[in-house]
């Protein structure tokens, strides 16, 4: 699967969780959103993605240079709250690469980044 659909599935699966936070009360659209990130998720894995890494970040981690950061900004850096790994399976029959997804304070993306290797 190409590298375009790969972001496209990250851009659906984190519009849904970015919606999925905003449904307070609402039981039948947080249970269908619930079902809509897993099919997501799901559809990532059967591209050949998985998730490595998920975890809080700081400004000074969100400007490291891939592969030990996603390398951005000053000015992006300061509002990146969380950064998500996304790598390619060891079967996959592709060459190997990483996805490094970094949300702001809301969980939205405010950069996915391609990254070779693994």
């Amino acid at each position: 699967m190409s590298t375009a659909t790969v972001r496209q599935l990250l851009q659906h699966r984190n519009e849904a969780q970015m919606l999925l936070r905003q449904t307070k009360g609402d039981e039948a659209t947080h249970d269908r959103l619930m079902r809509k990130v897993g099919e997501l998720t799901h559809a990532l894995s059967r591209a050949g993605m998985t998730l490595v890494q998920s975890q809080d970040i700081d400004s000074h981690t969100a400007m490291l240079k891939p592969p030990l950061g996603p390398g951005l900004s000053s000015e992006n850096a300061t509002t990146a709250t969380r950064l998500e790994v996304w790598g390619t399976k060891f079967d996959h029959p592709g060459p190997d690469f990483c996805m490094m997804c970094v949300e702001d304070n809301t969980g939205k993306h405010i950069c996915v980044r391609h990254v070779d290797g693994y």
